[in-house]
């Protein structure tokens, strides 16, 4: 007689299939298309890279942004000129010098501005039409966008797209990590959703290489847009989330994939005994995907604000120390490739201590030691010419930095986490918003305050981390348990 396998709940699928080639290709796929992702968040750094300059007729030439700023912009513009080339960024090719600087900053802000919305578009169509098919669509438009600005004959031609960018491409990090998640069993989903920064990471560093190499704005754009054209097509054979498919009630598309999962993890064995999907009425019921689910009943919004408020000064925080590179040293390549290239061990650090300790108890320490260490940044003098001080700043520096990436690796992993599968992408892309609204005032708080003080930026980043830090003490631990599926 032949056995049957009864499945009620995607939870008591994964024992049966277990984790193996299938999960780590599928993975390895997704982790891919954050290469892109991760370069949009990065590139107007560089794109928007202030030249060196001098007056004319004049031997000395100022590196920094703000050396001799009031002189400067009280001159003529006849009276000084760039260094660089006039393709060497946006600044030079558009002349963009002092008052005019701020569009810079407008643009960086509108573009995460537009994130918050795009997060919440993004992940609610991920939820309704599956993770395939809206990863495949937003980063065919996000390289396209990407495209048109690098041929931009204006400011306002850049900035339009270079905003319109944001509509698509940062609220695909969530659902990447949302598929990591949902494609292997509970004691792996730490592991899969923090693989997904390395390759971040990854993105970031290419586009600082890139930059250092290139020194031209326009084929800076077009080299971290164009080669990445591939891993959307290969997106296209990437299978579907089975935890979705589940959700959705695909009964016929679930039978298959369970066997065809199942061969490929056990070398080509096929699964023996008949497999009946019986879903409860609760989950077949079509259930309207929208953001008031987040806000009931009460302890869902208390949750959810928390989370809400810890996301916005975090990211505030974690994106303002790539920003505040050029600030640390006055070596923007390096600090930047430092500050950013320790997110690589952090992933693995989080990974360990995450399983060790839980999610809780790892961010909140993380990021109450980050943002002592940033404390320690501001206090430390930042124009000195003693050896020792410049390079305790970048050891305090990267060490806030190594802090806050573990931190946020794992509130990744633990939001993504507390909600259920069928509002999983949602609530994913409404937290997902709630940083990038963090991540709008990043360029105000990490260049522009740096005018008045250059401890300013790092007084104000620790601050906002220890905040972090005491909204997620009410949040519950998920590590390691079943993943929800219903409220």
């Amino acid at each position: 007689m032949v056995p049957e396998i009864k499945f009620t709940s995607i939870n008591q699928v994964y024992p049966v299939i277990t984790d193996g080639k299938y999960q780590v290709a599928s993975i390895l796929l997704v982790c891919l298309s954050m290469i892109p992702v991760s370069i949009q968040q990065y590139v107007m750094i560089f794109v928007a890279l202030p030249p060196s300059w001098k007056y004319l007729n004049a031997t000395k030439i100022m590196f920094s942004r703000n050396e001799d700023y009031d002189n400067k912009c009280s001159s003529n513009r006849s009276q000084w000129e760039w260094i660089e080339e006039k393709s060497f960024s946006i600044i030079t090719e558009f002349n963009l010098h002092c008052d005019q600087e701020s569009l810079i900053h407008t643009t960086t802000m509108l573009y995460f501005g537009m994130a918050v919305f795009g997060a919440n578009l993004i992940g609610s169509c991920s939820d309704r039409y599956g993770r395939k098919k809206t990863m495949v669509a937003a980063g065919f438009i996000n390289i396209m966008c990407t495209v048109i600005c690098a041929l931009s004959v204006n400011v306002a031609m850049f900035m339009v797209f270079k905003i319109l960018i944001g509509l698509f491409s940062p609220g695909l990090l969530m659902v990447i990590v949302s598929y990591c998640v949902e494609v292997v069993s509970e004691k792996k989903r730490t592991s899969a959703s923090m693989v997904v920064w390395i390759f971040y990471t990854t993105g970031a560093l290419i586009v600082a290489l890139t930059s250092y190499l290139v020194n031209n704005w326009r084929i800076l754009l077009l080299c971290s847009s164009v080669p990445y054209l591939a891993i959307v097509a290969l997106l296209c054979f990437l299978p579907e989330s089975i935890a979705w498919e589940f959700n959705k009630n695909k009964d016929k598309i679930i039978l298959k994939k369970i066997r065809n999962i199942y061969k490929v993890n056990h070398g080509g064995k096929k699964l023996a005994g008949n497999i009946v999907i019986d879903i409860p009425t609760k989950c077949h019921k079509e259930e309207r995907i929208q953001l008031m689910l987040l806000w009931k009943p009460y302890s869902m919004a208390v949750k959810t604000m928390f989370l809400g408020f810890s996301w916005i000064f975090l990211a505030a925080s974690y994106m303002g120390m790539s920003y505040a590179a050029e600030n640390v040293t006055g070596n923007i390549y390096r600090d930047f490739v430092i500050l950013t290239g320790v997110d690589i061990p952090a992933c693995f650090i989080a990974i360990f201590l995450s399983k060790r300790f839980g999610h809780k108890l790892t961010v909140i320490t993380s990021v109450i030691a980050a943002g002592i260490c940033l404390v320690v940044v501001g206090i430390l003098p930042g124009e000195s010419q003693i050896t020792i001080y410049t390079y305790s700043r970048l050891f305090f520096g990267v060490l806030g930095k190594l802090l806050a990436a573990i931190g946020t690796d794992c509130i990744f992993s633990w939001t993504t986490e507390t909600y259920p599968t069928f509002l999983r992408s949602t609530a994913s892309g409404f937290f997902l918003s709630c940083s990038y609204i963090g991540t709008m005032i990043t360029p105000w708080v990490a260049v522009w305050l740096n005018r008045y003080h250059p401890s300013i930026p790092f007084y104000t980043m620790g601050g906002l981390l220890l905040a972090s830090a005491a909204m997620l003490i009410k949040i519950d631990e998920t590590s390691e348990k079943p993943l929800a599926e219903s409220l």
